[in-house]
């Protein structure tokens, strides 16, 4: 049965073990098993092996207390402090009434045996000689002898000992020639001696102390007159067998190239090495071995000595498979294209690589420029030693997909006819189709559509060009951007024109003209021409027209002159301009709001005239049935201007008043006519719009346009560059359009910001109509004075996208 090693102090030693008061004391120590240390007096956390240095001003014992898991150990040791004791006069010193000192100090106190003859266990000595005396101590030589163990034996190794001095330039110290373990020092010229209270300190270096087991005392004598000695002890204890490191270099090997194995041990008598099922020899405790083998190989390094059985360390050296990689660039090639072929191979037996197909031999690294028709697969394999590797990559022949090289739009007037151009060139396109165009078209080609020929103008066209199961696509949108939006038509009128409106069906765009002869002129709004028959003519001067929601009727309000300004509102088929039965008549100072309810029902006119009294605070409602006033509404605020609805079908329905001299806006219930005022900062209203979805509410002035939520009436924000005195949203709601001076503007509605300008030039915007398809925006002006003629001016969106 195995006992249980047990906690142990080694050694625990001081050195000096007598000092001066004031001197200095080295403690150190050495425990086995121990897992912590303390020195005493003083609870001293201490290392299990160490050293301490210490002042010591009188006698004192120092007591190591060392913990184990389960046991404890302890060891003393005792300091003398006194004056030290009168050394006899050495040779060659002249006698001073007071002491050179002699002083020694051996480090390390505990070394391990080893068992290794190249690696012995060595110490290393200090002498200190110290000038004590009043005065200066003239000497030719002081001489030392050095020896191992109790029976006093000299050194038998002195020869590999090594010495220095504190002070090469005064002093030397040597071997004496023939007396093994004899050092002689002396001063160098013009030295003489030690000054008074002056110190050199000498070392002997690598001093063998393997030579016995146990402790060993070295001793030292100092060759005088009378010779004097000195014993210091050094424990030894057998070291714990070791194997520092085992490693090979390199790690990983080609078949038929060798490694390296390195080793180092401790405390080790012997080592083998051994390797697979019989492999094995002899080794050094220290060194290093090549070995050469053709598969991964793991190796045992086993060393014996020391105290237990015998310890082993295994390492692996790697012998590399044999490695195939293969790669292509492109992967995919058209019909009569090229790809680069790039292969590499490792650890391969010569003449084993081989490229298929066609079982082609090749070299171990390189690269092969091939056409292919058809899809391929290619190979490459290779042998070494024993193992095998194969590769491979599959290069696709894909005939080329489509590509659209150009596909571009553009919106122009030819004869005062919108025309839409599309042109395209497909590349590789078996079948070329374009949205809203029934037929296919060929790869390179042109298409033109025109509303004069019976087609729709959409808001994208998109053109697919396909090849197989391949197809690529681009779109062309006609869209108001910017800068892009220009004028392409022009009509000029002999009178001046107040206001504008389109028919929903888009047939008819009116003009109204304020001077004599009183009549609206009439024109097709795709081409701008004038319909002379039948001619619109009313009896009076009309201000501003406006159309039903069925395009059967249009509604004009008509100044009267006379005493003063009466206005009266009439309605008018849309088709032979005949009165309809029933034109009211209403006492009111010149109509400036003007609108027709989205049910048809309903005509809602504002003034801005001040006769009667009350009267620029009034909205009148007429029943478009029989054209009777059936409601006059009074809101908060003086000289109303625009009106619109909300969309039919919205709930609450609801109508929004311009309150231009008090810069406001009323809110008015169409059913209960309960209304509400908001009052509006930096500008006065003039126009109004509410988009088609019901969900936004613009009104503009003279400097800038709010925005208002519908539903909650909460302010959206606010677009400052450029006002809008008249306002319209395109019919699908994505922009407002406004005119203020001689400038078209339009705002994006679902960022709310100005997107583009059109110039008008000089003239002054008085109407604002948009066709049914958002296409067209008219815009009737006034040319500057003196000349005052009515001007209408057509704008067209561009085409934008596409490719190329």
């Amino acid at each position: 049965m195995n006992e249980t090693p047990a906690l142990e102090i080694v050694s625990f030693r001081a050195v000096p073990s007598s000092a001066p008061p004031g001197g200095v004391v080295e403690l150190s120590w050495h425990t086995r098993l121990a897992e912590s240390c303390t020195l005493e007096p003083g609870n001293i956390a201490v290392p299990i092996v160490g050293q301490h240095v210490i002042q010591v001003k009188e006698t004192v014992t120092y007591t190591l207390v060392a913990l184990g898991a389960s046991s404890q150990a302890s060891a003393s040791v005792a300091i003398t402090v006194s004056d030290r004791e009168r050394q006899p006069p050495h040779s060659g010193i002249e006698a001073a009434p007071e002491e050179t000192v002699f002083d020694y100090a051996v480090s390390p106190g505990t070394v391990y045996v080893t068992r290794d003859p190249s690696n012995p266990s060595v110490a290393k000595l200090d002498i200190g000689v110290s000038n004590n005396t009043g005065g200066d101590a003239v000497c030719d030589s002081i001489s030392f002898a050095v020896r191992i163990g109790a029976a006093g034996s000299d050194l038998t190794q002195d020869a590999a000992i090594s010495t220095s001095v504190s002070q090469p330039d005064k002093w030397s110290i040597a071997p004496i020639i023939g007396a093994p373990g004899q050092f002689r020092a002396a001063p160098v010229s013009p030295n003489t001696g030690l000054k008074a209270r002056e110190s050199i300190s000498f070392r002997l270096d690598d001093i063998d102390v393997n030579q016995e087991p146990g402790s060993t005392r070295l001793r030292v004598v100092e060759l005088v007159d009378k010779p004097l000695e000195y014993s210091k002890t050094i424990n030894k204890i057998r070291a714990d067998l070791d194997i520092k490191y085992f490693q090979p270099n390199p790690l990983s090997i080609e078949p038929g190239r060798s490694s390296t194995l390195s080793w180092k041990t401790e405390a080790a008598a012997g080592c083998t090495l051994s390797w697979g099922p019989a492999g094995c020899k002899g080794v050094p405790v220290t060194g290093e071995t090549d070995v050469h083998p053709q598969e991964t190989t793991i190796y045992t390094l086993t060393a014996r000595g020391g105290l237990g059985p015998p310890i082993s360390k295994q390492t692996a050296v790697v012998v590399g498979k044999v490695d195939v990689s293969l790669t292509a660039k492109p992967l995919t090639v058209d019909p009569g294209g090229s790809s680069e072929l790039i292969w590499k191979v490792r650890y391969s037996n010569p003449g084993t690589c081989r490229l298929d197909p066609g079982d082609i031999e090749i070299e171990p690294e390189g690269q092969d420029l091939v056409t292919l028709q058809e899809s391929t697969t290619y190979s490459v394999s290779a042998r070494g030693g024993t193992s095998f590797d194969r590769k491979q990559v599959t290069i696709s022949v894909v005939p080329p997909k489509p590509k659209i090289l150009k596909f571009h739009g553009s919106v122009a007037v030819k004869g005062s006819q919108l025309r839409l151009t599309l042109a395209w060139i497909a590349d590789g396109a078996d079948e070329v189709t374009i949205t809203h165009h029934p037929s296919p078209l060929k790869p390179i080609g042109e298409l033109v559509i025109s509303p004069s020929k019976g087609d729709t103008l959409h808001g994208a066209y998109t053109l697919k060009a396909r090849t197989g199961q391949d197809a690529v696509t681009s779109t062309v949108s006609i869209m108001w951007a910017a800068a892009k939006s220009t004028a392409v038509g022009k009509v000029l009128f002999e009178f001046v024109r107040q206001g504008c409106a389109i028919l929903p069906d888009g047939s008819r765009l009116f003009c109204v003209n304020i001077d004599h002869p009183y009549n609206v002129s009439v024109l097709d709004p795709e081409t701008l021409a004038h319909v002379p028959d039948p001619p619109f003519k009313v009896d009076s001067a009309p201000i501003m027209i406006a159309a039903s929601p069925d395009s059967k009727c249009v509604y004009v309000s008509q100044l009267i002159w006379g005493f003063a300004f009466i206005s009266k509102l009439s309605a008018y088929d849309s088709r032979d301009f005949r009165p309809v039965p029933g034109s009211a008549e209403s006492k009111t100072h010149e109509m400036k709001g003007f609108a027709v309810t989205p049910d048809g029902e309903q005509v809602w006119v504002s003034s801005i005239g001040k006769f009667p009294p009350g009267d620029d605070k009034t909205v009148r409602v007429y029943d478009t049935s029989d054209m009777r006033l059936v409601r006059s509404v009074t809101v908060g605020g003086r000289e109303l201007m625009g009106i619109a609805f909300t969309p039919r079908g919205t709930t609450p329905a609801r109508a929004f008043v311009a309150i231009f001299r008090d810069s406001a806006l009323a809110v008015i219930d169409t059913e209960t006519f309960e209304q509400e005022t908001i009052p509006l900062l930096g500008g006065r209203p003039a126009s109004v719009a509410v988009t088609p979805d019901g969900k936004q509410l613009y009104v503009g002035s003279l400097t800038q346009i709010w925005v208002f939520d519908v539903e909650t009436l909460e302010q959206l924000g606010s677009i400052t560059a450029g006002g809008g005195s008249g306002l319209a949203p395109s019919p699908d709601g994505r922009l407002i359009f406004a005119t203020q001076g001689s400038s078209l503007h339009v705002i994006d509605t679902a960022t709310r910001t100005l997107v583009g300008t059109c110039d008008i030039g000089k003239d002054s915007s008085l109407g604002l109509a948009v066709s049914p398809d958002g296409f067209r925006v008219f815009v009737l002006c006034t040319t500057p004075y003196p000349e005052q003629a009515g001007t209408l001016w057509m704008f067209l969106p561009d085409a934008t996208g596409g490719t190329g």
